[in-house]
């Protein structure tokens, strides 16, 4: 009897033992699948360095940095298409009127160039002050400075500007300044004017040689010297 009791406990206490053995065995294989799966969502959220995309900067509204504003402010300046410079001059039958020009209109209206339109006419002041655009081919040049003029005892100078009473302020050959009377005083063929030659060619006046025979400008570009007593 007593050693059926005490095998009876030994068989009991050798059951536990396995029982706590396989339950310390479950719980070591729970720990370790479960330290292998937070370490595999660790991981996840690590890309590798090659698949990395660094994405645009983003900007409140107004707190873009200066340099970013610089950058696309000259990439704005530089698509924008260049206005064209405004034009300063215009030639009409060979003449050629410039801005800041005197000219006169049919019927004797003088005025002076402040701007060339689109068209290529005039934009004038009037001596009333008066704005408006004269159409090109109808205006002939007048007085205005740089002018070759010859006074009434045959002197040649260069008209600078006028005095307060309408009267021309010069330069002579010598040098030296004069006035001299607009009443006694021509206007000579200038550089701007249109001239014609014994030929029937037409050309625009660029300037005089030391001769004083006349430099022009001929239709197909090209300079040439023409003869003054020739020229009409």
């Amino acid at each position: 009897m007593a050693v059926s009791v005490a095998m009876h406990l030994l068989a009991l206490v050798h059951r536990r033992r396995v029982a706590r053995t396989l339950a310390v065995t479950l719980l070591l294989i729970v720990a370790s699948t479960f330290l292998r799966l937070r370490r595999r969502l660790r991981g996840a959220s690590t890309l590798p360095r090659l698949l990395k995309i660094r994405a645009p900067q983003v900007y409140a509204e107004g707190t873009a940095s200066t340099e970013v504003a610089a950058t696309n402010g000259s990439e704005v300046t530089a698509n924008k298409p260049a206005t064209p410079p405004a034009a300063t001059c215009a030639v009409h039958d060979f003449a050629i009127f410039n801005v800041g020009e005197n000219v006169l209109y049919p019927g004797g209206e003088w005025g002076t160039v402040v701007g060339i339109d689109a068209d290529g006419d005039l934009e004038v002041v009037t001596r009333s002050g008066r704005k408006a655009t004269w159409y090109g081919p109808k205006c002939s040049k007048t007085l205005s400075k740089g002018n070759r003029v010859r006074y009434s005892c045959g002197e040649v100078a260069e008209l600078q500007g006028f005095d307060a009473d309408g009267d021309l302020l010069v330069k002579k050959s010598d040098g030296k300044m004069a006035s001299w009377y607009l009443a006694h005083t021509e206007r000579l063929l200038s550089a701007g004017d249109s001239v014609k030659y014994v030929c029937g060619e037409v050309a625009s006046v660029v300037g005089f040689d030391a001769d004083g025979d006349v430099i022009v400008l001929k239709q197909d570009g090209r300079k040439a010297t023409w003869f003054a007593h020739k020229c009409m």
